[in-house]
């Protein structure tokens, strides 16, 4: 079974929001999310340390997830930390083995999803110019 765990982070209706920008230097990753609307600030999460990262579009993710088979999931949240995932379990054994303290995070909006398997968590940072700060 699937399990999302909802991550405390600034608020945002997320089925309204959009990934914005995505940035990967060396092993540091950092996401821009916007807010809904007529909101000029946007959401930026950061991560020191990645390993893997997927981002995809909503429809592959449904068909990726049997919904009787998750708990967790709360409307409009954007943050998570899944476990048991199919994005995770494909990952190889070896890989898996040697990655032991690797968690997987969702970020899920009304339009995509980012999958970040990292050593570290995530920090939030909101941001009041959307025009500044891309």
């Amino acid at each position: 079974m699937i399990k999302y765990q909802p991550i405390d982070c600034p608020k945002l209706k997320s089925s309204h929001s959009t990934l914005i920008d995505f940035q990967w230097h060396r092993k540091a990753v950092e996401l821009k999310f916007t807010y809904p609307k007529d909101d000029q600030r946007i959401l930026q999460v950061n991560f020191d340390r990645a390993e893997i990262v997927r981002i995809l579009d909503e429809f592959p993710l449904s068909t990726e997830e049997d919904k009787r088979h998750t708990t967790g999931l709360i409307v409009d949240h954007l943050a998570y930390l899944v476990e048991e995932s199919p994005f995770y379990l494909q990952q190889s054994t070896v890989w898996r083995d040697q990655s032991k303290d690797v968690r997987h995070f969702r970020f899920v909006t009304g339009a995509y999803c980012a999958d970040v398997m990292s050593r570290s968590d995530p920090r939030f940072c909101v941001l009041d110019n959307l025009e500044s700060s891309l």
